[in-house]
């Protein structure tokens, strides 16, 4: 093990930056490929590497919660119109709904969510429609994941940040407008230090993972042979020599390859209590899910640990919340926002939703959308599709309606909601407008001037064109005939 330590050491000296040279790094944290692969020397005699580290079920089960929730969760591109509304234009950024040929959206997602996680850092390689052209948003091809240890960043000698791929290929950030030769990348830092990259998490918690593993082969070697989990001893009732003893050790550790145990001269098991060295060893391995929930910011009972309470809260969707405000929440706002930088025109952005996240019991979620229709913040529509259900037929579910509200009061409410309809009128807004706010069906206009405009004269003519001409009649009111 010291070997590979110093290895790791020499590799990490070869790759040292050269400051003031066009193809130097200077600064930052981030460690060569061959020391990421030999892993970190640790004082338990343990090379912690990231696959060892993920070999620890209650890492590896931390990392897959912290990955595979927002990783799964919808995505979509909006742009900001002017009045503060939205506009969801997912039709043009393709790689929303599909980032490259070879994988779907969950499983590009999820990848990249699990580097940041592990790594603190993300990158996605991408591929330009048109190589020719520089990047821009509109020459997003396709999207791919790159392993973070494949990767080092630094700065050249005109201080521009760069980096280098498995050693020795160049590459430069998508939005770098200077030409150059390799690929380019989007690099999505995580917690760092020096302000260019994010520092592995199984690298800052080595000695810690390091307990583990060695507390794991502690255990799986306690455990070889399918021995029992028990301690004891052979018992004899006949006087045996020194010799005979070894035999018959021999041969019971030898029965554990060949089958059943076969035993002779009165000989037999004797079992006895767990030997409190092995039973501390046991607690150990139960330090090793504490210890990773710190490392992952997820909570014991989520990795496993059953008697372990959440001081998130009680309901579900308080543990939810817990989970996205401390742990989930800012991976999510860090890609977001350098995808959208990177990716997407200035009026753009991209948005995972985590309303669903936010989901209580049932009774919670009815209770909750019930206060908001109650408001008139949503319709029955919108309700419905909250449920992932179909809308209403027609516009029935479109209006914005209090459905608590008795029918003694309707008839005043159908005032009041005549009076705002008279009054955002005279104000100039849009009548189609107003009434579809108000929860009212449109109606239809006859182009006539309204009354209250009208000479007495007009509406008088109108009324008799509207009776029909009235007949002739004498003096006593009987009709005449036509002449």
């Amino acid at each position: 093990m010291p070997l590979l330590a110093g290895l790791a050491r020499d590799a990490r000296r070869a790759f040292e930056p050269k400051p003031g040279t066009g193809n130097g790094y200077a600064g930052g944290r981030n460690e060569s490929m061959l020391y990421n692969l030999l892993g970190a020397q640790t004082k338990s005699g343990k090379v912690v590497t990231e696959d060892a580290a993920l070999g620890l079920s209650a890492y590896y089960r931390g990392i897959a919660i912290r990955s595979n929730i927002p990783g799964t969760l919808p995505m979509h591109a909006y742009r900001k119109a002017s009045d503060g509304r939205r506009q969801q234009v997912d039709e043009e950024y393709p790689w929303i709904r599909k980032p490259n040929r070879e994988v779907s959206r969950p499983v590009f997602w999820v990848t990249v969510f699990a580097h940041l996680s592990s790594w603190n850092n993300a990158f996605i390689y991408v591929v330009p429609k048109d190589r020719t052209k520089p990047g821009s948003p509109q020459n997003v091809g396709e999207l791919y994941p790159l392993e973070p240890k494949r990767v080092r960043w630094g700065r050249d000698a005109a201080g521009d940040k760069v980096y280098a791929i498995d050693g020795d290929q160049p590459a430069r950030a998508w939005t770098d407008p200077k030409p150059g030769p390799g690929p380019r990348l989007v690099h999505i830092p995580g917690w760092g230090t020096d302000g260019m990259g994010g520092r592995a998490a199984w690298m800052l918690a080595r000695q810690s993972l390091g307990i583990g593993i060695a507390a794991e082969d502690k255990a799986a070697n306690y455990f070889d042979k399918d021995t029992a989990p028990v301690n004891g001893y052979l018992s004899s009732d006949q006087e045996l020599s020194a010799d005979q003893c070894q035999q018959l050790s021999e041969a019971w550790d030898d029965g554990a390859d060949l089958g059943t145990r076969v035993m002779a001269k009165g000989t037999k098991w004797i079992t006895t209590d767990i030997d409190p060295e092995k039973l501390q060893l046991f607690q150990t391995r139960g330090y090793t899910v504490a210890e990773a929930a710190r490392i992952t910011g997820v909570p014991e009972h989520l990795l496993g640990s059953h008697d372990k309470q959440s001081s998130w809260g009680t309901g579900l969707a308080e543990q939810n919340r817990g989970l996205l405000t401390f742990t989930i929440g800012p991976d999510i706002v860090t890609v977001e926002v350098t995808i959208s930088d990177a990716l997407m025109a200035t009026s753009d952005y991209m948005k995972l939703s985590t309303e669903g996240l936010m989901r209580g019991s049932n009774k919670e979620q009815a209770e909750y959308l019930a206060i908001l229709r109650q408001n008139l913040i949503i319709n029955a529509d919108q309700w419905l599709e909250l449920m992932d259900m179909e809308p209403q037929e027609g516009d029935t579910g479109k209006a914005y309606l209090n459905p608590n509200i008795s029918a003694a009061g309707s008839d005043a409410f159908n005032k009041d909601r005549v009076e705002a309809v008279a009054s955002l009128y005279r104000a100039g807004f849009d009548p189609e407008a107003v009434l579809a706010a108000l929860g009212l069906p449109p109606i239809k206009h006859t182009g006539a001037i309204p009354i209250t405009v009208k000479t007495p004269d007009l509406v008088s003519a109108e009324i008799i064109d509207k009776a029909g001409a009235a007949p002739a009649t004498d003096g006593n009111g009987t009709a005449q005939p036509a002449a």
